[in-house]
């Protein structure tokens, strides 16, 4: 199931309904003023830059390395079908796995819209003009879907293959390669790897995939989709992800970055206690 040929932008009278008074709103540059960022109490909360993309010509191989992708993306959202469908969607999983973090002195609000606005900005804009690598792809389309970015057709599309993958996770297909794998990311997280862990004993994707060895999704050719219903439909559901926002992301600089740091842990037994990064098991 893919989901980026979905990301079609709304119609014109849409676009320019819904888009022309809060699209790209000019919000001031507070990413650099540590005094306010950083002030406590907070002297109201700091806001991200916002940038136009250039135009063909001015972009070359020199320039690349200084573009910040993280204001480009501001206000993106608008241009996107599944959050014009957002008002009608009914969603059939419960999304309340995942914990969104971010930058110093920046409200829950705000935070949020930053963070559809760079999935928006991977999963179409960057397919339009090929402009990021498979892993971030990945990694968008899969927390589109954990978050519940979708239209009604993809959420439909969505619980189709949540509901396949909890057949085969409830053992009604003793030999399903995902049953092994459902078991490598539980043993990964319980074990005792304290430079991996951060203090809610969460681990970076990469690493634990890493970790995984032959039995991580990737093996199984599992897209960012499929990832997420396979976590929304664990039947023990001691998953949860965490989201870490950028201030910056510059994709095409010498030492590439990312706008997000996604970091999964399990809780331990059937209880609601994580299992810590030192403590042993």
């Amino acid at each position: 199931m893919s989901s980026s040929n979905r990301w079609t932008r709304a119609s014109a009278a849409e676009a320019q309904a819904s888009s022309s008074s809060r699209r790209r709103p000019d919000f001031p540059d507070s990413q650099y003023d540590d005094e306010v960022r950083h002030s406590s109490p907070p002297g109201g909360h700091a806001q991200r830059k916002i940038e136009e993309v250039s135009s063909e010509e001015k972009r070359t191989p020199l320039t690349l390395p200084t573009e910040d992708h993280m204001a480009f993306s501001a206000g993106y959202r608008y241009e996107t079908a599944w959050f014009q469908a957002q008002e009608r969607l009914r969603k059939k999983r419960r999304r309340d796995m995942n914990i969104l973090m971010g930058p110093n002195n920046m409200s829950v609000f705000d935070r949020h819209q930053m963070f559809m606005d760079v999935i928006s900005w991977i999963l179409y804009w960057g397919s339009e003009h090929r402009a990021f690598d498979v892993a971030i792809k990945w990694l968008a389309e899969f927390l589109k879907y954990l978050c519940g970015f979708t239209t009604q057709d993809e959420e439909d599309l969505l619980d189709e293959q949540c509901s396949s993958f909890y057949i085969d996770l409830t053992g009604r297909r003793r030999d399903s390669r995902y049953i092994e794998c459902s078991k490598s990311l539980s043993q990964v997280l319980r074990r005792k790897r304290t430079y991996l862990f951060s203090e809610r004993g969460s681990m970076n994707i990469a690493d634990l995939f890493d970790q995984m060895g032959w039995q991580n999704p990737n093996q199984y050719n599992m897209s960012g989709t499929q990832f997420a219903a396979f976590l929304l439909c664990n039947p023990k559901q001691r998953f949860f992800v965490d989201i870490h926002m950028q201030w910056e992301w510059y994709p095409h600089s010498s030492a590439a970055t990312y706008p997000f740091d996604v970091r999964l842990g399990c809780a331990q037994g059937h209880s609601n206690q994580v299992v810590g990064p030192y403590t042993d098991i």
